[in-house]
């Protein structure tokens, strides 16, 4: 079996956007479905999904970011809080920005917890 770099980020890109554990990756059914899909194609291990490949793939997407925020004339800024499920505090940051067609793009710069309440001491 083989690695495959672009079948591997589409792997990544499809874990996190179905919000899916790294484990799955362990999962038997998983991999007995991936394999009768291809079976020349090796799965990673979860520690280099996790890890490398994640890593590389976020500072591809960083460098794509700053290159579209480059080519902005203005760029908007928004602030998010809410409060998770669990009662925890959040708060988000997003940028959006036209490109040079006109579409509109935001991007996600930020989210973190919010200790205490969604105050202007808390915030600031």
């Amino acid at each position: 079996m083989k690695c495959n770099t672009k079948t591997d980020n589409k792997l990544l890109k499809f874990v996190l956007s179905a919000s899916l554990p790294f484990r799955i990756v362990e999962n038997k059914e998983f991999v007995d479905f991936v394999h009768e899909l291809d079976n020349n194609y090796s799965i990673p291990k979860r520690k280099n999904l996790s890890g490398k490949i994640l890593n590389e793939e976020f500072d591809r997407t960083v460098i794509r970011i700053k290159s579209c925020l480059a080519k902005a004339s203005s760029i908007s800024i928004t602030l998010d809080l809410w409060t998770s499920i669990q009662n925890y505090p959040y708060m988000g940051v997003t940028c959006h920005c036209l490109d040079e067609r006109m579409i509109l793009s935001s991007y996600t710069l930020a989210v973190r917890h919010l200790p205490g309440t969604h105050s202007s001491e808390a915030i600031k």
